[in-house]
Formats: C-alpha cells, structure tokens, sequence
C-alpha cells in the first residue's frame, strides 16, 4: 500500500514537471469549473483518485487494516484509525471505539471523503478509536471463500445477511483487538437497518458489543420518502424477475470507466456540474444546503461501490409495506423460510434497549451532519460535528 502511495505521488510529481500542472479536479462553486484551470478557487484533489486506505495515509492518520471472514464465507476489509493526528500520548486501549457503517451502493469512502472535515478523521481526533466497516458486495467486501463474483450464489443476500453475520463478525474483530464491549455503532442510510436486524436476531449478543446506535438518514421504516426513485418501488416483482432472466445480480459496482465517464461529463462545465448534482438529488433527495460542489468529484471517484439487487429489494419490500421485516420470497417460498406466507416482522421488541441517538436526514449520501455522541473522558469536542 505504501509502495503503491509513493509510485501515485512521484508520478504525481513527474506530470508536474512535464506539464508545468497537474489536473485539476475540483472547484469551490458550481461555476468555478467553467474556467477551472484558471480560477483560484480550484484545485487538483488527489483523494478522487485514491483507494481508503490511501486516503487516510495521505491526510496523516495511522491505518491498521484487517480482514473478517464471515460465518457464511464472505471476506470483508475492515480498516481502524487508532487515534488522530496529534493526540499520540493518548493510549489506545482507553479510547472510545466507534464503528461507521455505510449504505447501499457506497463503501466506507462515504466517512473519508471531506477531507479533514471528513466524519472519521474529525472522532480520531476527538479521542475515539474509529472502525470503518464495509458490506459485503460493496468495493472493499468483494472476497468470498467459496464463491466468485461471477456466481449467482454469491449475490444472494440482502441486507438480512448483513445484520446477521457482517456487522456481529466484524463486531467481535472488534472485541478481539481492543478487549471492549461498549462499541458506539453508527450507521449511514441501509447501515442502519443492520444493528436492528442483528440485536432482533441476537439480542443477547448484541448486548455484549455495542452501547449506543446512531442513525444517520435511517431506512429501518421507508415512510414519507420524498424523492422520485420510491414511483419504482412497487413494480420491484416485475423488475427482480426481468433481473433474474438476464442473470443481474449486482448493480452499480465500482468501475474506473463508469468514473472516467461520469467524471469527463459532470465536471466539464458548470451546468453539467449542476445537472448531475440535480440526478443525485432526484435518487437521494434534495439538501442544496448542505452539499458542497467540491464533494462532487469525490462522489463520482468513490460511488458507486456496488451491492446486490436482491439488497435493493428488500428495501424497496419495506417501502411498499411500510414495515420492517424479512425478505419477501413469494407465498411459495415464503412456506418454505418462513411456515408463512408473509415474511415475519423483525422483532424490534428484543432489543436490549442501549441508548439510541437519530438523526434524520433526507438524503442518504454523506453530507455535513451532526453526530452527538457521547465525549471520551478527558476529551473536549469544541462544538458539535458538522
């Protein structure tokens, strides 16, 4: 990783040289990218292009990455900031852990992308020992040991799977390496769904490994959405089994073309920049205030990150029905998993009942928000985090 960080950055240095400049990639303001490469408030951005873990090692943040097989096989990257930039003499083992889960179609780039402003760098440096998960299907959750990407058996799984194995195994990696029980779990649209789906599974458990939920922009119930993408939502039957005929089974995984292209028509001129802008708010809604146009080029660079079809289903189940529960197989399998015809409703009555923090947002994709999380002791958050 380091190796592949110096041979970006003297290549970096090299285009320099050669071309007097490097490509600059971001602007402050909307129509600042008409005249990008003469306009002050522009800049080359090299977090676009880099992977998490290289952007974390950039910005001058220490990185421990691991890897969690699950009990099912999958093979998902987890990566920990231990402790911020500066506040080296704080000793590990009595920092907070917290652990960031992402949504559907991004990875954990959603926590990194704001550049010192970016929510995990901001809780290193405020005293928590920060934990960045990532789904499996998602870019940095693509391992199985069985199973290849090509195998419809390896994208059959939902959010369900996700609750019930990734967030528990990759909780107890957790456990294993700092020793604690008392793990703040902060979710980001579909990731909040998983510490329900886990603690109505396995409420005991659950108890012994996480002490407080946030929700950011929460899915667990899909009422009152307000963006356009939900008017498809009741056709899912048709579309899953249109998916099925032409063997779909991932949608928009990470793709450096899909980037390239998306990056070459979003970012030529102003109003390009502003008619992408509109799409993302047309999927995840609308919050103009607190997008900021220097973000777009890093969405574009780190989204999307790829999931299953069958996880965009069950949520879409949930919108129709207006409940939290299982997946919807049909009446006939539905016997056959459930003894039901329905699917059973996630019994949310078991939780063990921890402190539960929401925060509702619109939109589903990172944006400056407030995350009031208890303080470590001995540390001062001046403020909260935005």
């Amino acid at each position: 990783m380091k190796v592949f960080l110096f041979i970006y950055i003297v290549s970096v240095v090299l285009v320099t040289s050669v071309t007097g400049r490097v490509t600059v990639n971001t602007c402050k303001h909307n129509f600042d990218y008409d005249t990008k490469h003469n306009n002050k408030n522009c800049w080359y951005n090299p977090d676009v292009d880099l992977s998490v873990p290289d952007v974390i090692t950039r910005h001058k943040y220490p990185l421990e990455v691991y890897n969690v097989t699950t009990q099912d096989g999958y093979i998902l990257q987890v990566f920990r900031i231990p402790r911020g930039k500066y506040n080296v003499n704080t000793t590990i083992k009595s920092r907070q852990p917290i652990f960031l889960q992402h949504g559907i179609f991004v990875s954990c780039s959603v926590y990194v992308i704001n550049g010192n402003e970016s929510i995990a760098f901001m809780l290193a440096d405020n005293g928590y020992d920060v934990w960045l998960g990532n789904s499996r299907g998602s870019a940095y959750g693509k391992g199985h040991i069985k199973f290849s990407l090509n195998d419809d058996k390896y994208w059959n799984f939902s959010y369900h799977e996700m609750g019930i194995y990734d967030l528990p195994n990759t909780l107890d990696l957790v456990n294993n390496i700092t020793g604690r029980n008392d793990v703040i779990y902060v979710g980001q649209s579909m990731g909040t769904n998983l510490p329900y789906v886990y603690a109505a599974d396995f409420p005991e458990h659950a108890k012994q490994r996480m002490k407080l939920i946030v929700n950011l922009a929460p899915t667990v119930f899909l009422v009152g959405l307000r963006t356009p993408s939900i008017i498809v939502t009741p056709f899912w039957q048709l579309i899953l089994s249109l998916s099925r005929k032409l063997r779909v089974n991932e949608l928009l995984p990470k793709s450096t073309a899909l980037k390239s292209f998306s990056s070459a028509i979003c970012l030529k001129s102003g109003y390009k920049v502003v008619l992408c802008e509109t799409l993302l708010f047309l999927l995840f809604g609308f919050d103009y205030e607190y997008f900021k146009p220097e973000l777009l080029p890093m969405l574009l660079g780190h989204i999307p990150a790829g999931s299953s079809l069958k996880t965009l289903v069950h949520l879409a189940q949930g919108v129709v029905t207006k409940e939290f529960a299982h997946y919807d197989h049909g009446t006939y399998l539905n016997m056959e998993y459930y003894n039901s015809t329905n699917p059973p409703i996630y019994n949310l009555s078991r939780l063990p009942r921890p402190y539960f923090v929401v925060v509702i947002r619109l939109v589903s994709e990172p944006v400056p928000l407030a995350v009031p999380v208890p303080r470590p002791a001995g540390v001062t958050i001046p403020g909260p985090i935005s």
